[in-house]
């Protein structure tokens, strides 16, 4: 339980942002800072002290952490008019693959065929949890505002291949595949549904 609360806190954190006023768009500097003390600082204290919810005392919790700050970092400096994309994949990294992990885990219900590590209703989770917590997030942060249908429009689908990808029976970490296809796929809706400020 305790890993999972490390898990979500970085989509709790995100779900701050929308609430605490800011410019149309975060001037770099300011965005290096939020970076900083947000994403890579807190990071590095996570892994100063991953004995505390590592699953075994030689597990490297390194790669998990990276699945959040790279894409994060990325998207962050990338999308300063749009922080709706970098929040929405913090949510899909928390809340879809942590509820899955969590679901997965309480029900140990039939596995998915293509990995046994995984299982249906974990997939289920992350989709359902996942497209919920970051249609949310994207809602809330849009700029310019968009109705919370388009959120869901442009969030559901990114939430249901993430979903997949996270249940693919690959070596890398799953935060990074899913952190890097989230964010992917999250700035091609941008540019299909919404658009560019």
């Amino acid at each position: 339980m305790r890993r999972r609360l490390w898990h979500f806190f970085p989509g709790v954190l995100a779900f701050t942002l929308p609430v605490i006023p800011h410019m149309e768009t975060v001037r770099l500097w300011v965005m290096l800072v939020i970076v900083a003390f947000g994403i890579i600082l807190p990071a590095l204290a996570a892994i100063r002290y991953q004995r505390a919810y590592c699953r075994s005392l030689d597990e490297d919790i390194a790669p998990s952490i990276f699945g959040y700050v790279i894409p994060l970092t990325l998207l962050c400096l990338m999308c300063r008019s749009n922080l709706e994309i970098p929040l929405a994949v913090a949510a899909i990294i928390s809340f879809g693959d942590g509820c899955a992990t969590l679901v997965g885990i309480l029900t140990r219900g039939p596995r998915v065929p293509w990995n046994a590590r995984k299982s249906w209703a974990g997939l289920v989770s992350f989709m359902v949890m996942g497209s919920l917590m970051a249609t949310a997030i994207y809602w809330a942060e849009a700029n310019p505002h968009v109705p919370l249908t388009t959120a869901l429009l442009v969030v559901a689908p990114v939430v249901m291949i993430c979903g997949l990808v996270e249940t693919l029976p690959l070596k890398l970490n799953d935060n990074l595949t899913v952190g890097f296809t989230a964010a992917a796929l999250l700035l091609v809706q941008q540019t299909l549904i919404v658009g560019w400020n």
